[in-house]
């Protein structure tokens, strides 16, 4: 018999039309993420950490950071039919913005910190064999040392070629970016992008049924933090998920499974990444781009953002 891990609680039934207005709400924002790095287990679920040999392990404050930065990377170009380019040129403040963070002082330096980190990360590809990393370089416009300036200049930052190879040949995935920064806690955000990544609900089968495992390695939870510990966790990055409504409720079963029933937000995602994913194929994303005078790709974006406002959709 299968143990209930947690469920979302009953209550009356909402009225028809409510659930739907509200879970479209929970889709407000929708983002991209390059498909490797949204698969791979880059990042810590607890603080960045650094291994013998100087090897830097980011953590989900890093990870957040570059989530905000494939956002900022990919909308502007990518998703809208153009190719990117390095360098990305922006203020840490869009970073804040898009993370909702207050934007003090204190978190401008902490997120000038995180980029520099990010630029010293080095991943293995499949097999173990190919070493590539996330940013090649971020050079700051300020010539004043960043302990002598009062203020935080802007960053040029320059993804490693991979990533921007990637991109461009149409490897993104959809982010439900609302949910995601909605979750707040570095666990069920990982769970979300986990989830999505094995294509949790995919066929709209009624439950999903994936093996505890194979969770724990991509999230990743580290084999020293024990069995209980890791339980612990994962057991709360499911109730925050149902809370949210993405899921209805998490199973236990037999043989280290666990049955995911999904939650009513799920069922509106589907139909919203996919038609997410429909756009960067009518975008032409994989079949070619356009090439023409810098006014004319102008008039272009203006034409492509027509039918995206003034849909009846």
């Amino acid at each position: 018999m299968p143990s209930v891990l947690t469920a979302r609680p009953g209550g009356p039934p909402p009225s028809p039309l409510e659930p739907v207005a509200e879970h479209l709400k929970g889709c407000s924002v929708m983002t991209y993420s390059e498909s490797l790095l949204f698969r791979q287990p880059w990042a810590r679920l607890f603080p960045a950490a650094s291994r013998p040999g100087g090897s830097f392990v980011p953590g989900p404050f890093e990870l957040a950071i570059f989530r905000a930065l494939e956002w900022l990377a990919i909308d502007e170009t990518v998703a809208r039919g153009i190719p990117f380019s390095n360098p990305l040129v922006l203020h840490p403040r869009e970073i804040c913005e898009r993370l909702c963070w207050r934007t003090t002082m204190p978190r401008l330096e902490a997120v000038e910190t995180g980029l520099e980190a990010l630029s010293r990360v080095r991943l293995r590809g499949a097999g173990g064999r190919t070493a590539f990393g996330l940013l090649d370089s971020v050079v700051s416009e300020s010539t004043t040392p960043k302990g002598a300036r009062s203020y935080c200049p802007r960053y040029r930052i320059h993804f490693d070629a991979r990533f921007v190879d990637s991109i461009n040949a149409g490897h993104v995935v959809p982010v439900n970016w609302a949910l995601w920064v909605g979750l707040g806690k570095a666990p069920a955000r990982r769970l979300l992008e986990v989830l999505d990544a094995l294509g949790f609900g995919s066929q709209d089968a009624p439950s999903w049924t994936i093996a505890v495992g194979l969770l724990e390695e991509r999230l990743p939870l580290e084999p020293e933090l024990g069995a209980d510990r890791r339980r612990e966790i994962l057991d709360q990055a499911h109730q925050q998920l149902i809370r949210k409504e993405y899921l209805e409720a998490a199973l236990r079963l037999p043989g280290d499974r666990i049955r995911y029933l999904p939650g009513p937000l799920h069922g509106v995602m589907r139909g919203r990444l996919g038609d997410h994913r429909d756009r960067l194929v009518q975008a032409g994303i994989r079949s070619g781009w356009a090439l023409a005078p810098r006014p004319l790709r102008g008039d272009q974006r203006v034409g492509h953002h027509i039918p995206r406002l003034c849909s009846s959709r």
